[in-house]
C-alpha cells in the first residue's frame, strides 16, 4: 500500500468514526466475541472485553455497547443508557475504540498520527485544538493523545480526546467525545476510562 493509499485509509477510520448514525447492539455471550465481567474498580464500573478486537476497558455499570462499521473499518461504541446515538446533543458522551488498518509495514505511532490528526482536520472545517498532542503510556504501551473540538450540526461543540495505542505491530485507538452548548471544554475527557484499557491478542 502507498502512502498516499495508507492516508486515504486512515481518512476513511476518521469518516467512521464520527459517522455514529447506524448503531447497532450486539448480544453478550462466548459467540459474540465479547462479554462483561466485574471491574476490579468497584460496583459502579464493568469491564468490557473484546476477544476478537483484542482489548479490555472499564465503563461505568449502566453504560451500553454496540458496534458500528464493516470490517476492517468496525469500531466498538460505549454510551450511557437511553442515550440518542443519533445526535449529538448537549450531554453526548460516547467511547469509540478501535484499531486501525495495517499498512504493509509497521509505521511509527506519530506517523500514523500525523494522518489521522490531518484526516480530522479535513472532515470537519471548524477543528480548532484545544491541547496539543502530548506523550503518555496506557497499559504499558506507547501513546499519543491530541484533544480537538468542532461544530455540530445540532449547534452544540463537540470535544474530541483521540488517544491512539502502540500495540506489537498495530495501533488502536480510543476516542472520547461529549457535546456541550458552550465553549468550555468538559473537565472529565473520560481519561479515567482510557486509562483502563489493556491491548490483547486477538482471539478469533
Amino acid at each position: 500500500m502507498t502512502t498516499a493509499g495508507l492516508s486515504a485509509s486512515l481518512r476513511a477510520v476518521t469518516i467512521a468514526v464520527v459517522g455514529l448514525l447506524a448503531v447497532s447492539a450486539f448480544a453478550q455471550g462466548p459467540s459474540s466475541g465479547y462479554r462483561v465481567v466485574p471491574s476490579e474498580n468497584g460496583e459502579a464500573y464493568k469491564t468490557l472485553v473484546v476477544d476478537v478486537f483484542g482489548f479490555s476497558i472499564d465503563v461505568p455499570s449502566s453504560w451500553r455497547f454496540g458496534s458500528h462499521g464493516a470490517p476492517p473499518l468496525t469500531v466498538i461504541l460505549a454510551f450511557p443508557e437511553g442515550m440518542n446515538t443519533a445526535t449529538f446533543h448537549d450531554g453526548f458522551r460516547m467511547l469509540e475504540i478501535g484499531t486501525l488498518p495495517s499498512p504493509p509495514m509497521p509505521m511509527p505511532l506519530s506517523e500514523a498520527f500525523g494522518y489521522i490528526r490531518q484526516g480530522l482536520l479535513t472532515v470537519h472545517a471548524s477543528a480548532r485544538e484545544v491541547e496539543p498532542v502530548e506523550t503518555l503510556t496506557v497499559g504499558g504501551n506507547d501513546a499519543l493523545r491530541w484533544t480537538f473540538a468542532w461544530s455540530s450540526k445540532t449547534g452544540n461543540t463537540v470535544y474530541e480526546r483521540i488517544t491512539m495505542i502502540a500495540y506489537g505491530d498495530s495501533i488502536r485507538s480510543v476516542a472520547y467525545r461529549e457535546a456541550t452548548k458552550g465553549d468550555q471544554a468538559p473537565v472529565d475527557m473520560g481519561d479515567e476510562l482510557v486509562a483502563t484499557y489493556r491491548a490483547f491478542d486477538p482471539v478469533l
